[in-house]
This record gives C-alpha cells, structure tokens and sequence, in this order.
C-alpha cells in the first residue's frame, strides 16, 4: 500500500513525524487556498507557526532517510544476524534480518 509507505520510517514503522508534518502542511494549504480565493485572514503568528512546523518537519524526515536510519534509531551492536534457517524454523523474534 504506498500510503503506508509513505508514512513509514526506514524500520517500516508508522511515522508519528511524518503524519503531523503532512497535516500540517494540508493545513497551510488549505489557508492559502482560503486567503487566495475567499479572503479568509488568518493570524500571520499562526501561519508562521505552522509553516515552521512543516518546514523543520521536513528537514528532520530527510536527515532520516539520509543517515540511513540511524538519527533516533538503535545502534548497530543491537542488531542481531538471523539466518534463514532459523526463520523458517520460526525463530524470528530478533530485532533485524540480516542475511
């Protein structure tokens, strides 16, 4: 399903960040719409507000995706090497598959 991957962080989890910088980026698009076409003011605190959100948002979701997963992540030493073999005998409890 792409919007799960979307949404998903390197360790296909659900993303917290991802959801509230894509809300509030619907929402300042939405008030631009709003002020663009029917002349709906919006507090300028507020818009800046949330375009600060969407903007650092942003820059912490990309700096994920580049440190490969690693900025928050577990530390390397915690991964642990399952083989195959031991996957399909149903010991798959381990935090990573590595092959």
């Amino acid at each position: 399903m792409i919007v799960r991957e979307v949404f998903s962080d390197v360790d296909n989890r659900l993303s917290s960040k991802r959801i509230v910088v894509f809300v509030a980026f619907l929402l300042v698009g939405i008030a631009f719409v709003g002020d663009l076409f029917f002349k709906y003011n919006i507090s300028e605190n507020t818009y800046n507000g949330m375009m600060w959100i969407v903007i650092s948002g942003l820059g912490i979701v990309g700096s994920e995706k580049f440190m490969g997963g690693r900025f928050g992540g577990r530390p390397p030493e915690l991964e642990m090497q399952v083989t195959d073999e031991e996957v399909e005998a149903g010991k798959s409890w381990s935090i990573s598959r590595k092959k």
